[in-house]
């Protein structure tokens, strides 16, 4: 259940923040399609990692991790990988962390009459929100942050409950297509 809530919360997670964006400047068919070139793109991407996974398993001994099957199929250049997964995970997690803050400072500001500064809660709830986080950076293996993923999928789906329950539809805004074609 660890690998497949940290592939699952990673795939939803990343679509959430550019998507909407996306499908608003787009329209709405130029967004649905893109969210299915997405999606397509993630399948081959996940398809392409499980045959390697399955060679790398089938000829080695190993440790099954992205290092090792890194350098399995390329050595000299194996460290690239972990290169690029750690500047992409520092990276949606500051983006996380940044957007979490923002958006916690608007609703305690919103819940509580305090005479705090916007930018001070918004520090505030950044410090806390890694505090909380940084045990999870010393696991071991990735399976072991499974219980933090799974609380990642609770919360995904618990907003998009709020969405549907609280959203007042209308189309009189909607974009059919781009902008530009409009």
């Amino acid at each position: 259940i660890g690998g497949y809530s940290v592939l699952t919360k990673s795939m939803i997670g990343s679509g959430m923040l550019g998507m909407a964006y996306a499908g608003c400047q787009w329209g709405f068919v130029m967004g649905i399609l893109a969210c299915f070139v997405t999606a397509g793109i993630t399948y081959f991407t996940v398809y392409v990692l499980g045959v390697m996974a399955m060679e790398y398993m089938s000829a080695s001994t190993g440790e099954l991790s992205f290092f090792n099957v890194a350098k399995f199929v390329s050595p000299k250049t194996s460290w690239l990988i972990d290169l690029g997964v750690a500047v992409k995970a520092f990276g949606a997690s500051v983006a996380y962390i940044q957007i979490v803050g923002s958006l916690m400072a608007e609703v305690i500001l919103q819940g509580f009459s305090l005479s705090i500064d916007r930018q001070t809660i918004k520090y505030i709830v950044q410090i806390i929100l890694v505090v909380l986080l940084a045990p999870a950076v010393y696991c071991k293996s990735i399976t072991a942050t499974k219980a933090v993923n799974m609380f990642g999928i609770a919360n995904l789906a618990y907003l998009a409950l709020l969405s549907v329950v609280y959203a007042q539809p209308s189309w009189d805004n909607v974009t059919i297509w781009p902008l530009s074609a409009s």
